[in-house]
């Protein structure tokens, strides 16, 4: 076709007729930076690769034709082959040459045949062939975590960057790889971005399509199955060392679907296997991973949240949850007989109101080593200086200094009992703002297997096993080894436990999510993990009921607008009296809670944030909990931090939607009486006073109808939260300043 026609039939599609029609090679301009640089173009090509946010085009298989367009939320997206023209502004984003604020876009034709990929080396990989599609084969993987879902692979001319812009995937070290994908620039480096799985092809005639994992953990025996791609032997080898000295086990025949059975098993041990499968065609073996038994523990689980702008009774709950997480946390430490092993994040009290305030934490961390219990703490180089512990001092300490943070917040207690081993872990820092004012939650377990498995990871960051921190041993952040046990059976309970960024962990928490069958509910202070995104409207859009809260949905790279494009019952956290961190509240809260109301019901737990950043630099942990008791709890939590942001403070009823009256609380502030009154036939009952932390201070029983005098003239100033309850069982709260 002539090129002038060519061009009026796109003028006549809708095309700008004051931008200027490029070919691709002219808008990268065969150099580094685009000659159009800021100005407006309009062009065409072939779609080669369909991504969250934007889509690749090519108009040759040459160097220099191919570009990336930044494009979030096209409607319908499109599809691969298809032919689409547009009008776009030119950008140089950080050296990547794309396009983005596209207008009078149209497709030109449709179903066309997939553009095929271009075969060079790693060593090619260059600037002229940015954003072209691209193939590079039979190289080996070298690095299976270079963060951020980044691995490297090398053939024999050089390296390059494997990255997940169009599919998270777990490679296999030292596995080899044909890998399909569109050259992307970010970050100084090239990285080839698969459009999905098919895209990345293992060239090993017999490899593992699944790695070994337990069926069935008990006292005294686990089963162990893996899968392979072709038919081969059942071969496994273990120990209760890394250099497997129990040798071999084997069942007769191949198959492609592996089990192994290891019994005559302790309680609480930890072992060692590695699986191989051989056959007729090539042979493999899978990684080394950790299993442990089932231990004689209780394996009691307790469950307590922040009682911001809450009902603070709990009055089901055990004795060591009383109304503040500070004191949870205290009465832990004080139940250790033996060992303690701290890793926490941030001490700092960051708010102004936090004054003079003190938890009694880190006192209770002195007093257990000062008693005689060994006493071990990690916490992060940047906020060490608020933390307890270090030289000079009875607690050893580690401040971890690395390209992530020290993220984690656990306890592990006694790890060597049997019925006094604690894990206690959750979003809580011990620190004002999460003791006090943001919603926050903890989580215990009596467990001695689950104990030795944090006992891992806190060893790992330790240097070892002693007393004193090692800190040429030391591993953190992509340092870290996948070297914990991630299946326990906690007296019938299934729990899983991953540690960040080693275990994949954000692959674990999709398959979850995708995994929904009636609901998915979430509470996260950050979220901006594409693939957890993309869990969420596939769950949505296999019928799950999605509902989530989000705060700081103003981070770069927020799953906010997304989820909420896509239709779903997402809430963005904000404070009704506008305040912001550090002098108002957040929700900490790193939760979700899967089929609530099912037998299946399941809640994701931890210090892990839904971003790239706790998938890929922090040490974070995060447990999988298969129990509908405990999702109930969590369910209730969700639930109440969607009340709060859709009631507003003064007016807002946890219980008996239907009662909607107001009850006044006058003067306010006071300093030193309050007047309750329902002003209605409905009479106050009693009025329980909660202080700034949780606590409850004092408690009234009314002998009136409807109208209660409270002396305050003895409270310390500050924000207290009335608990009211009223007849047939409701409950109304309000916040008093006391001055």
């Amino acid at each position: 076709m002539p090129k002038f026609l060519f061009i009026a039939i796109l003028l006549g599609m809708g095309m700008n007729a004051s931008s200027q029609l490029l070919s691709i090679s002219d808008i990268q301009g065969e150099a580094a930076a685009s000659p159009y640089n800021n100005q407006t173009i309009s062009t065409n090509g072939a779609v080669t690769g369909v991504y969250k946010e934007g889509f690749f085009i090519r108009d040759n298989a040459d160097e220099w034709c191919g570009i990336y367009v930044y494009d979030p939320g096209r409607d319908p997206i499109p599809r691969l082959g298809d032919t689409v023209s547009f009008t776009g502004l030119v950008e140089e984003y950080y050296g990547w040459t794309e396009i983005k604020d596209v207008s009078d876009y149209s497709v030109v034709s449709s179903g066309n045949p997939i553009p095929e990929p271009v075969v060079i080396t790693a060593e090619e990989v260059g600037e002229g062939w940015e954003s072209c599609l691209l193939t590079i084969e039979n190289v080996i993987c070298t690095n299976d975590n270079l963060s951020f879902g980044e691995w490297e692979v090398e053939d024999q001319s050089g390296t390059l960057v494997i990255d997940d812009l169009g599919v998270p995937y777990s490679p296999e070290e030292g596995q080899e790889y044909t890998i399909t994908g569109n050259l992307s620039f970010s970050y100084d480096f090239f990285k080839l971005e698969p459009r999905d799985l098919n895209d990345i092809q293992i060239l090993a005639p017999v490899y593992f399509t699944k790695q070994p994992f337990a069926i069935s953990v008990e006292k005294t025996a686990i089963e162990i199955s893996w899968s392979t791609n072709s038919e081969s032997s059942t071969v496994l080898y273990w120990g209760y060392t890394d250099v497997l000295e129990m040798g071999q086990l084997d069942v007769p025949g191949e198959t492609t679907e592996h089990s192994i059975l290891i019994d005559n098993l302790a309680p609480a041990s930890l072992i060692y296997v590695r699986a191989y499968a051989e056959s007729a065609e090539g042979e493999a073996e899978s990684k080394l991973t950790t299993f442990i038994t089932a231990s004689e523990s209780t394996g009691e689980i307790h469950v307590a949240f922040n009682l911001t702008y809450t009902d603070p009774t709990f009055e089901d709950s055990p004795d060591l949850f009383t109304h503040s997480l500070a004191d949870t946390i205290i009465k832990y430490i004080e139940i250790a007989e033996h060992t303690l092993d701290i890793a926490f994040y941030d001490f700092t009290d960051h708010a102004e109101a936090a004054g003079g305030y003190n938890s009694g934490i880190a006192e209770a961390m002195l007093q257990a080593a000062a008693d005689g219990i060994q006493v071990r703490f990690i916490t992060d180089a940047d906020v060490a200086a608020a933390a307890p512990g270090g030289e000079g001092t009875d607690i050893p300490r580690i401040d971890i200094d690395q390209a992530g943070i020290m993220h984690h917040k656990f306890i592990i207690v006694d790890h060597e009992s049997v019925n006094n081993s604690w894990v206690v872990t959750g979003s809580t820092n011990p620190n004002y703002n999460n003791l006090v004012l943001d919603f926050n939650n903890l989580v215990s377990i009596q467990d001695q297997s689950l104990a030795m498995g944090y006992l891992i990871e806190f060893n790992e960051l330790w240097g070892g096993e002693g007393v004193e921190p090692n800190p040429e041993l030391s591993k953190s952040g992509a340092e870290k080894e996948d070297n914990s046990p991630h299946q326990y059976n906690i007296h019938g309970t299934g729990i899983e436990l991953y540690f960040s960024p080693s275990d994949h962990t954000t692959s674990k928490i999709s398959e979850v999510i995708k995994g929904a069958q009636s609901t998915v509910d979430f509470a996260m202070m950050a979220f901006t993990e594409n693939a957890l995104g993309d869990a969420i409207v596939t769950a949505s859009n296999n019928g799950a009921e999605i509902q989530g809260v989000i705060d700081y949905v103003e981070y770069t790279g927020s799953e906010f607008d997304y989820l909420t494009d896509a239709g779903l019952d997402i809430l963005e956290y904000n404070n009704h009296d506008a305040s912001e961190w550090p002098d108002g509240a957040t929700v900490h809260h790193k939760f979700a809670v899967i089929d609530a109301a099912e037998a299946t019901a399941t809640v994701i737990t931890g210090s892990h944030n839904w971003t790239a950043s706790a998938e890929s630099k922090n040490d974070e942990n995060t447990l999988i909990i298969h129990d509908q008791t405990i999702a109930g709890l969590y369910k209730q939590e969700s639930d109440r931090i969607r009340d709060f942001l859709l009631n507003p403070p003064g007016t807002q009823i946890i219980e008996n939607d239907i009662f909607n009256e107001e009850v006044k609380v006058y003067p306010n502030p006071a300093s030193d009486v309050v007047y309750l009154s329902s002003g209605m036939e409905t009479e106050i009952l009693q009025v329980n006073i909660i202080d700034g932390s949780g606590r409850m201070v004092s408690s009234y029983t009314n002998k009136d109808t409807h109208t209660v005098e409270i002396r305050i003239d003895d409270f310390e100033p500050g924000i207290y939260i009335l608990n009211i309850k009223l007849e047939d069982d409701q409950k109304v709260f309000r916040k008093i300043v006391v001055k």
